[in-house]
Protein backbone atom coordinates (compact mmCIF):
# COMPACT_ATOMS: atom_id res chain seq x y z
CA UNK A 1 0.00 0.00 0.00
CA UNK A 2 1.72 3.39 -1.14
CA UNK A 3 1.58 5.90 1.72
CA UNK A 4 2.05 9.51 0.53
CA UNK A 5 3.19 10.61 3.61
CA UNK A 6 5.49 9.25 6.45
CA UNK A 7 4.67 7.43 9.22
CA UNK A 8 6.17 6.85 12.56
CA UNK A 9 9.41 4.53 12.66
CA UNK A 10 7.66 2.41 15.31
CA UNK A 11 8.16 -1.04 15.93
CA UNK A 12 4.42 -1.44 15.07
CA UNK A 13 4.42 0.37 12.35
CA UNK A 14 7.56 -1.30 10.18
CA UNK A 15 5.75 -4.49 10.82
CA UNK A 16 2.65 -3.63 9.44
CA UNK A 17 4.69 -1.98 6.45
CA UNK A 18 6.82 -5.83 6.33
CA UNK A 19 3.48 -7.78 6.04
CA UNK A 20 1.66 -5.53 4.04
CA UNK A 21 4.51 -5.48 1.61
CA UNK A 22 5.03 -9.12 1.53
CA UNK A 23 1.75 -9.70 0.46
CA UNK A 24 1.96 -6.96 -2.16
CA UNK A 25 5.05 -8.44 -3.89
CA UNK A 26 4.26 -11.70 -3.28
CA UNK A 27 0.79 -11.36 -4.96
CA UNK A 28 2.16 -9.48 -7.80
CA UNK A 29 4.84 -12.44 -8.40
CA UNK A 30 1.16 -14.63 -8.59
CA UNK A 31 2.29 -17.03 -5.50
CA UNK A 32 0.36 -18.56 -3.00
CA UNK A 33 1.92 -18.77 0.40
CA UNK A 34 2.26 -22.34 -0.83
CA UNK A 35 4.29 -21.59 -3.38
CA UNK A 36 6.54 -19.06 -1.59
CA UNK A 37 7.02 -21.46 0.95
CA UNK A 38 8.48 -23.82 -1.30
CA UNK A 39 10.53 -21.26 -2.87
CA UNK A 40 12.16 -20.75 0.93
CA UNK A 41 12.10 -23.58 2.51
CA UNK A 42 9.51 -22.29 5.20
CA UNK A 43 6.64 -24.04 6.32
CA UNK A 44 3.42 -22.27 4.87
CA UNK A 45 2.45 -21.78 8.21
CA UNK A 46 5.07 -19.48 8.89
CA UNK A 47 4.50 -17.14 5.73
CA UNK A 48 1.17 -17.05 6.95
CA UNK A 49 2.55 -15.79 10.28
CA UNK A 50 4.96 -13.53 9.24
CA UNK A 51 2.11 -11.97 6.79
CA UNK A 52 -0.30 -11.77 9.70
CA UNK A 53 2.24 -10.32 12.01
CA UNK A 54 2.42 -13.06 14.40
CA UNK A 55 5.89 -13.35 13.85
CA UNK A 56 9.29 -12.00 14.25
CA UNK A 57 11.04 -13.30 11.33
CA UNK A 58 14.70 -13.50 11.20
CA UNK A 59 17.14 -11.73 9.33
CA UNK A 60 18.07 -14.91 7.88
CA UNK A 61 14.13 -16.16 7.02
CA UNK A 62 14.00 -12.38 5.66
CA UNK A 63 16.78 -12.78 3.05
CA UNK A 64 15.30 -16.02 1.78
CA UNK A 65 11.75 -14.27 1.20
CA UNK A 66 13.63 -11.21 0.18
CA UNK A 67 15.21 -13.72 -2.65
CA UNK A 68 12.06 -15.96 -3.55
CA UNK A 69 10.51 -12.34 -4.29
CA UNK A 70 13.47 -10.73 -6.23
CA UNK A 71 14.93 -8.73 -3.74
CA UNK A 72 12.27 -6.64 -2.80
CA UNK A 73 13.17 -5.70 1.22
CA UNK A 74 13.88 -1.93 1.31
CA UNK A 75 12.39 0.63 3.76
CA UNK A 76 11.87 3.45 2.55
CA UNK A 77 10.98 6.93 3.53
CA UNK A 78 6.86 6.94 2.59
CA UNK A 79 7.10 3.19 4.79
CA UNK A 80 8.52 4.88 7.76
Amino acid sequence: MYRPYPIEPTEENIKKALCENLIIHREGRHMTQVDLAVETGLHQSVIARIENGQANPTLKTLLKISEALGGWITFTPTLL
